[in-house]
């Protein structure tokens, strides 16, 4: 990614969406989501998301949770890492640890 962005915020498998709309603003040629939308329940445990690199170079990108309808701490564990994905590799996978409350 460009030495500029620390992250890029990206919602759905072909790039940037805008929340309120839910439409692709401007697709990333390098990087995505395997699925548009997630849903899990309390007693999963955790949420496993999948991204997908779409060019053959290493890359190092930013990850981190952004809270909306579920939020930190209440809800799940808040992830703010940067994420080294390999040349070799086509996919790697975020853990989202998910609260089990009342």
């Amino acid at each position: 990614m460009s030495s500029r962005k620390e992250f890029v915020k990206l919602k759905g498998s072909k790039g940037q969406i805008a929340h309120e709309e839910a439409k692709v603003e401007v697709e990333n040629d390098q990087i995505g989501f395997k699925c548009l939308h997630y849903s899990v329940t309390e007693s999963n445990g955790f949420v496993e998301i999948s991204i997908i690199k779409k060019v053959a170079t290493d890359l190092m990108i930013g990850v981190r949770t952004v809270a909306d309808t579920a939020t930190t701490p209440k809800d799940y564990i808040e992830f703010n890492e940067v994420i080294n994905i390999k040349k070799r590799d086509s996919e790697y996978k975020v853990k989202i640890e998910i609260i089990d409350d009342d």
